[in-house]
């Protein structure tokens, strides 16, 4: 009987963590990243394309689905990191997440002759 209480609040507290850890931000957006907008494609055909970057994240915690907003959310922050290390100040998405990892084209579009 005694083992059964330890495995209930084990559980619980188990599932509490995941829960916490799930509404924590992992990505940190750095000062640059924060200068890349995240657009459609159709706002950018008056850019210049730089290239590609792919990003990834874990989308899954202890075996538990991490909230999908949040996870596109990251990997969007992710890509406008990556894409300011490239030049870039635009990113848009150039493909759905899958299994946690993402590919985004990466323009330049302020300051482009038109």
């Amino acid at each position: 009987h005694n083992g059964e209480v330890h495995m209930y609040y084990g559980r619980r507290l188990i599932a509490a963590m995941v829960m916490m850890l799930s509404g924590c931000a992992w990505v940190t957006l750095t000062s640059e990243g924060a200068k890349v907008r995240v657009f459609a494609p159709a706002d950018v055909s008056n850019c210049k394309r730089l290239g590609e970057t792919a990003v990834s994240l874990k989308d899954k915690i202890a075996g538990v689905n991490r909230n999908q907003d949040k996870v596109k959310t990251e990997l969007e922050t992710l890509a406008r990191n990556s894409a300011a290390g490239m030049g870039g100040d635009t990113v848009v998405a150039s493909g759905e997440i899958q299994g946690g990892s993402q590919n985004f084209m990466v323009y330049q579009c302020i300051g482009v002759a038109q």
